[in-house]
């Protein structure tokens, strides 16, 4: 080859080469690479962090204990926030792994990258964009709170939330049989879940075919995959009870989430911003009168909110837009963690990913996400590392007047979604539709 030719291929392969970055396809994929290989690189480093519960050791000693003996305790699996499922998850992941810690903190960025993957196809879904979508993306795996909960702290709050998300972008694409089966992963893994069943239901009872039978597919996926937990000599029947053991486990009114309850809690212990009262020296964690009390008025009131999400949304069928859709999740999984007992402080992770999704589908929302992150981010650090009350960033009875204003103002425009409830343009112009439909008798020429 001479000169001249090798320097003709030369210029021809950086023209090509110059081509392929000025396209448009190829520099999305280079983000989309760059940003998942950042994410995974950032919670690498942040692996070796200690927080008070990996500190106790007590999920390291449930993975050594299953794989030197094939069993573990009733008892210490109920002092967890987790379930029997992502117990099998870890432990299997552990035998790739040195240390039971890489393998916990592993996993959960794992899951993070799959709840971004959710986000991304629900805004590219809506906004057929791909660069919003890999914008979404992005946020996704970098909010405070998605890194500190997992990579930081450990928890599988990603896993529960990716389930979620999935389930979401089933029920916006009309696919009841894979929402069911999301939605039980989902519940399979966290408690929190139950925070999104509400929409899971009326969308259910508004659907023209409804089809009751897969909602089986719920108790009977859990059932399944409860199942193994017989080879680790659990008793079946107490596994099937740990969400209420779990949170019994609990002695405190408030347990790190700024909510009603975690209000109270501050009050009765003289008004100290207490989020975690069992670690805070010479502060009573025994339940007295008053606040037994307070449980069940909390509870009575979020099993009757609960119940009226869903008579309302089955009574007045809401205008099922993608929008409404998760504004109607957002709101559940706000106000039901903020009048439920006991709940930790990550509880509002869904409601973080339902506002970053809302900002995307409804940008002039997009200070809701900014509101709920702050809160959710502070409640957490506060939790990771036992900061004293005193030196949280903001006090914890602020937060929650900020979550209670967010409730009512996302209520109020779920609620204005719903058919009875429409502007009056709304319903002139859902009117105008029928008429022409009658007169014609048919959709296709009303289309034309």
């Amino acid at each position: 080859m001479t000169q001249g030719q090798a320097t003709f291929n030369s210029k021809t392969k950086s023209k090509t080469f110059t081509k392929l970055l000025e396209n448009t396809e190829i520099k999305l994929l280079i983000w989309l690479v760059f940003s998942s290989l950042l994410a995974i690189f950032i919670r690498y480093r942040l692996f070796p962090i200690l927080t008070v519960d990996i500190k106790n050791n007590l999920m390291e000693d449930i993975i050594n204990k299953i794989r030197n003996d094939g069993e573990i305790s009733f008892d210490t699996l109920k002092k967890l926030d987790i379930n029997i499922f992502y117990i099998y998850l870890v432990t299997g992941l552990s035998y790739l792994t040195a240390k039971p810690l890489i393998a916990i903190k592993m996993l959960t960025s794992f899951f993070d990258i799959f709840l971004a993957l959710g986000v991304f196809t629900i805004i590219k879904e809506y906004t057929n964009k791909k660069t919003k979508a890999i914008i979404g993306y992005t946020a996704t795996l970098f909010l405070p709170s998605v890194i500190s909960s997992g990579a930081i702290w450990g928890h599988g709050e990603s896993a529960c939330a990716a389930f979620i998300v999935w389930m979401l972008y089933s029920i916006l694409k009309n696919n009841s049989r894979s929402a069911v089966i999301c939605f039980a992963l989902a519940i399979s893994i966290k408690f929190q879940a139950i925070f999104m069943l509400p929409l899971l239901l009326v969308w259910f009872l508004n659907q023209n075919k409804k089809n009751y039978k897969e909602l089986l597919l719920l108790p009977g996926i859990y059932l399944i995959l409860s199942l193994p937990a017989l080879l680790l000599k659990i008793n079946f029947l107490d596994l099937l009870n740990i969400y209420p053991e779990q949170i019994n486990n609990i002695k405190t009114l408030g347990s790190g989430l700024p909510n009603l309850p975690f209000l109270v809690s501050t009050t009765l212990n003289g008004g100290g911003n207490v989020f975690y009262s069992t670690t805070q020296p010479g502060i009573s964690t025994g339940i007295d009168s008053i606040t037994n009390s307070f449980i069940g008025l909390s509870n009575g009131l979020a099993i009757m909110v609960f119940s009226l999400l869903i008579w309302l949304g089955w009574l007045f069928k809401p205008n099922w837009t993608w929008v409404q859709s998760i504004r109607f999740g957002l709101f559940s999984s706000l106000i039901l963690p903020f009048l439920l007992p006991k709940m930790a402080s990550r509880y509002y992770f869904i409601a973080t990913i339902m506002a970053l999704l809302y900002a995307f589908l409804a940008p002039k929302r997009f200070w809701f996400l900014f509101i709920i992150e702050l809160i959710s981010f502070i409640s957490i650090l506060v939790s990771i590392f036992n900061i004293s009350p005193s030196a949280a960033p903001i006090p914890g009875q602020y937060l929650v007047f900020a979550i209670a204003f967010l409730i009512c103002f996302v209520g109020f425009e779920m609620i204005s979604g719903f058919e009875p409830f429409l502007t009056l343009q709304q319903r002139v112009a859902a009117l105008s539709q029928k008429m022409m439909l009658k007169d014609s008798g048919s959709e296709n020429k009303l289309l034309k």
